[in-house]
């Protein structure tokens, strides 16, 4: 009697869609990559490391509730639109060899909805070039000890990721290149505004509101060296107190 309550489950060959359905995939997580090579599978995660950066970026905020890491999370959104915007002005179709490499079973059509259809510049290689500059920030006050290895590995990631677009065919070199450049533009720009206007002028007025500074503990870490090693000193500090 309960089982004729469940609607029945239909199988494989009655699954289907509408006529009219178009199939999109989410273009900033779909990646396609040669089945059974290795290199081909590394280049594939690489494209993935933008989206690991935004995650960890967000919980970083989240623990510290540092405005600089809010202000780099607000620039990362800029830095999309500002791309948006210029892949639809330049509207610069991808290679012509990724539908064929990648789709060679799905019909054009289909395929091409697969795909993000603008190019030009790339997304992922404007992210990652916009992310090494504006980490600059964090290194204001901070000991320069690591400094140099950090930007240096960074870049070299940076390069990894914009390299991947190109060897996965999903842009040219000629976009990759853009994306880059336009990263670099952006994200010194977007630094200097952090430097210059953000924190001079935006943090005191928002430090004036008993909300964002009392209750949702939001600071600057403008005086700060090194905030692991001031989270650690309060913490020792706080137990002695209490004991």
């Amino acid at each position: 009697m309960a089982s004729s309550l469940i609607p029945a489950i239909p199988s494989s060959e009655e699954v289907y869609l509408a006529p009219d359905a178009i199939i999109k995939a989410f273009s900033f997580t779909f990646v396609v990559y040669e089945k059974g090579n290795a290199l081909s599978f590394i280049f594939a995660l690489c494209a993935l490391i933008p989206i690991f950066i935004v995650v960890a970026m967000a919980v970083v905020f989240f623990v510290n509730r540092e405005y600089q890491s809010l202000f780099i999370i607000l620039g990362v959104l800029v830095n999309e639109t500002v791309n948006d915007f210029l892949k639809h002005h330049f509207a610069q179709d991808r290679p012509p060899n990724l539908l064929v490499a990648k789709f060679r079973n799905v019909d054009p059509t289909t395929a091409t909805e697969l795909v993000e259809h603008f190019g030009m510049p790339s997304s992922h290689s404007q992210f990652m070039f916009f992310f090494v500059c504006t980490v600059l920030c964090w290194f204001k006050v901070r000991s320069r000890q690591w400094k140099n290895v950090t930007l240096l590995g960074l870049f070299g990631l940076a390069s990894l990721v914009a390299y991947s677009r190109v060897a996965l065919h999903y842009h040219t070199v000629y976009q990759v290149l853009a994306g880059s450049f336009v990263g670099l533009v952006t994200g010194n720009l977007w630094r200097l505004f952090i430097a210059r206007v953000l924190e001079p002028k935006l943090i005191p007025f928002l430090d004036s509101f008993s909300f964002l500074k009392d209750f949702l503990c939001l600071h600057s870490n403008e005086n700060i060296e090194s905030t692991v090693e001031f989270q650690a000193l309060s913490a020792r500090s706080l137990g002695k107190k209490i004991k």
